[in-house]
């Protein structure tokens, strides 16, 4: 979120540009840009006190917060979709599987 002082500084800037366009209607663009810049300014300081506080931080699950420095997103997933393969399932064709055609 933009700080009143960050509209000023923003505000300041399109001033400068604008003395040194010479374009008139560029010039004139800048001036305005300013001038809403420092309008924004103003209407960031008369409401800070109303700004929203932020979120509660989101609580981890279990499996996460067992490996907070390490996370593997694939294990996590098997285990929340049980898609993890049982020991009698082999993950891949052996030699001696047949194909039927």
């Amino acid at each position: 979120m933009l700080t009143a002082q960050e509209c000023r500084e923003r505000a300041a800037q399109s001033l400068r540009e604008a003395e040194t366009v010479a374009d008139p209607n560029a010039r004139t663009t800048l001036q305005w840009f300013a001038k809403e810049w420092t309008s924004l300014a103003e209407h960031v300081e008369r409401h800070a006190s109303f700004r929203p506080l932020s979120p509660p931080p989101m609580k981890r699950p279990a499996d996460l917060q067992a490996r907070p420095y390490l996370v593997d997103a694939a294990d996590i997933l098997r285990q929340r979709l049980r898609l993890a393969q049982t020991e009698d399932e082999p993950s891949e064709p052996t030699s001696d599987t047949k194909t039927v055609t």
